[in-house]
């Protein structure tokens, strides 16, 4: 690949939003993540237990990315804590939950636009009506959204 042509088109997106994801790229870190967007703040002895972590080491390398990468922040819940490793808590920034946003909204289906394409199932329905489904793929496992039923 051409680096004069990828430099190029890096330079469209700032270095703090590419350097925002890097950390999101292996499931251990995404549910590091998710983890403390769900709790909003986590102790690390939280976390490890949480995750049923053996070693501080399991969990210490993806908080130290997401904390680099501005996702996360750690800090003292009360003042007088201000010092204490024991006592700070682990947060989701408001970039992390920007992002977190942004890609959601931009990843569901918005009503307006969304134009299903329904899949036929099988012969006609005793009432005469032929039925469609449309199902949802994830992760290897088939999931019904939603069936529709069409007069003949």
């Amino acid at each position: 690949m051409d680096q004069e042509r990828i430099n190029i088109l890096l330079a469209e997106v700032p270095i703090e939003i590419r350097n925002a994801v890097k950390p999101l790229d292996n499931d251990k870190a995404w549910a590091i993540l998710i983890a403390l967007l769900k709790e909003e703040e986590m102790r690390f002895s939280e976390l490890k237990k949480t995750f049923n972590a053996q070693s501080p080491g399991d969990i210490d390398r993806y908080l130290k990315n997401l904390t680099a990468a501005g996702l996360i922040e750690k800090r003292p819940k009360y003042i007088k804590d201000m010092g204490s490793s024991e006592k700070t808590y682990y947060h989701p920034t408001e970039l992390c939950k920007s992002l977190i946003r942004s890609l959601f909204d931009g990843l569901l289906i918005q009503p307006s636009t969304y134009k299903p394409r329904w899949i036929y199932t099988g012969a006609p329905l005793k009432n005469g009506n032929i039925e469609y489904k449309i199902k949802e793929s994830v992760g290897g496992k088939s999931s019904l959204i939603a069936i529709k039923q069409l007069k003949r």
